[in-house]
């Protein structure tokens, strides 16, 4: 107990330089970077690589679900299956900055993002009829309505709920939720023409390290097989049309590059306000326009190419 009395005390003293929330990074190419005394950089290390590689690989999905909807809106109902009470919020502030349109979690309204859901099975199973349900539903929820359909029989729960929107008139916006069974053969059958186009059935994960690459002045590097790392303070630089180039720091940009890692601590002190949602979304859309087509496709997608100096590659 006595050696962790100097812990007590410690508070965070350094610098640390991110790529701004929303912008598109690339394999190999440095997120962030903590300036600090060696103890209070190892110390920080647990939860920063815990809060980057989870929000990292959540956005990442998100936006490929968003690729993948070309157009249609998306909705986060992620909160029942999320890691934790604390996941949840963040997998909605991520899916609103990849552009999802809503979210089931109704706390989510406090960052501004529109609360959205369906109906529960137990809504259907509390009327003496599916056609009851779903009449009382539409004529108690004014615009487009989304009618749950496999509480009993799929099929017919689909043709139950064309039967109602026919009968009230309503059309375009209006929707059927399918949430249980084989979801691919069930879609299919309730309607011949859906896109079947949506986010890879992967297992998804971040590789990230947090990695010592300058001691004193000194830069430092691993050499292990498969875990060598370039030493030395970086920067990432982007231009419109080229690969993004690595470089030291200290290095002065190419005409026209735009460095990614900027400072947003000093001195264990933010340098600013953390950007809303709204702005790393904006950011995200553009970065994502600027894309070629064959790295944003769902299969197959063309790596997108990186240079750095030869001499961290030797």
């Amino acid at each position: 107990m006595q050696d962790l009395m100097p812990l007590l005390g410690l508070s965070f003293e350094g610098e640390v330089r991110a790529v701004p929330e929303g912008r598109v990074v690339f394999a190999g190419e440095p997120l962030l970077e903590v300036t600090a005394p060696l103890s209070q950089a190892q110390l920080v290390e647990t939860h920063l690589l815990n809060q980057l590689c989870h929000q990292t690989v959540v956005a990442s999905k998100a936006a490929r679900c968003v690729l993948a909807a070309a157009g249609r809106p998306m909705v986060d109902f992620s909160l029942r299956r999320t890691h934790g009470p604390r996941a949840g919020p963040q997998a909605a502030r991520l899916g609103a900055l990849m552009g999802f349109a809503g979210t089931s979690n109704v706390a989510a309204v406090s960052l501004g993002i529109p609360a959205s859901g369906t109906m529960a099975h137990s809504h259907i199973e509390a009327f003496p009829s599916e056609g009851a349900v779903f009449r009382a539903f539409a004529l108690s929820h004014p615009g487009p309505v989304t009618f749950l359909v496999d509480t009993y029989d799929t099929e017919d729960g689909v043709r139950i709920a064309a039967r109602v929107l026919t009968d009230l008139g309503l059309g375009p916006g209006c929707a059927i939720r399918l949430d249980s069974g084989d979801l691919e053969a069930l879609a299919r059958r309730a309607r011949a023409l859906l896109d079947s186009a949506g986010p890879a059935a992967d297992a998804p994960y971040l590789d990230a390290a947090y990695k010592l690459v300058e001691y004193a002045g000194r830069p430092v590097r691993k050499l292990s097989s498969a875990k060598i790392t370039a030493p030395g303070r970086k920067q990432v630089f982007r231009r419109a049309g080229l690969p993004d180039a690595i470089a030291p720091a200290q290095k002065d940009p190419p005409d026209s590059a735009q460095p990614l890692l900027r400072t947003v601590m000093r001195d264990g002190r933010r340098t600013g306000p953390p950007d809303h949602w709204q702005d790393a979304r904006e950011r995200f859309r553009e970065d994502i326009a600027a894309l070629p087509d064959s790295t944003r496709l769902i299969e197959d997608p063309e790596p997108v190419p990186r240079s750095g100096p030869r001499r961290w590659s030797r």
